[in-house]
């Protein structure tokens, strides 16, 4: 990593964590206004979703952010049912998640960023920008696993979802695709009664 790129991601850094709080309040507020409207284009996703998915013994179901869509644009999240392979399932079930609700503000952020670094810098790359990109997508999925967990208590008691197959040991995962993923916290469920 050159220096450049080093002194970069370091203004970034700085610049998210006194810029962030401040967005992320702000798209708390428009969520909690808007809370209905969001909810049930995501829980939709969801019952689309389980609804692909009842002919499959399933072990995981990650909700994970494409990095791809930082290069698009489009800023979408793909929820997948797996089997116990994992990534390596032949089958898995897909869709992806709409998340303009979340996301309405990225690329104000981003060029934000951008602004402010084209007067400290000559130039930036496009690993650069990239960059920038990523560690502001690093707040940004926060709120979506936010968002993801207020609506899944509710999710978990539907028809579609308890008539799934699930493995003794299914897990609900939250991450990047291909990358960190994590247990969704008390969310172990199986199909033992």
């Amino acid at each position: 990593m050159s220096e450049q790129t080093k002194a970069i991601e370091q203004d970034v850094r700085i610049g998210l964590d006194a810029r962030m709080p401040a967005r992320i309040k702000e798209i708390k507020e428009w969520l909690a206004i808007n809370r209905r409207q969001w909810e049930e284009g995501l829980a939709h996703s969801f019952e689309r979703l389980f609804q692909m998915g009842k002919e499959k013994e399933v072990s995981y179901l990650q909700v994970c952010f494409l990095r791809t869509s930082l290069l698009t644009g489009g800023y979408f999240y793909r929820a997948c049912f797996y089997d116990s392979l994992y990534y390596l399932d032949l089958e898995p079930v897909c869709i992806d998640v709409d998340t303009w609700f979340v996301y309405q503000f990225f690329q104000e952020d981003v060029e934000g960023c951008i602004q402010k670094l084209q007067g400290r810098y000559k130039r930036l790359y496009p690993n650069d920008i990239m960059r920038i990109k990523e560690l502001c997508n690093f707040y940004y999925i926060g709120l979506m696993k936010m968002c993801v967990e207020a609506i899944l208590p509710g999710l978990l008691e539907t028809k579609a979802y308890t008539g799934l197959k699930k493995a003794e040991n299914f897990r609900i995962l939250f991450g990047e695709y291909m990358g960190k993923a994590e247990v969704i916290d008390g969310l172990f469920y199986s199909d033992t009664r």
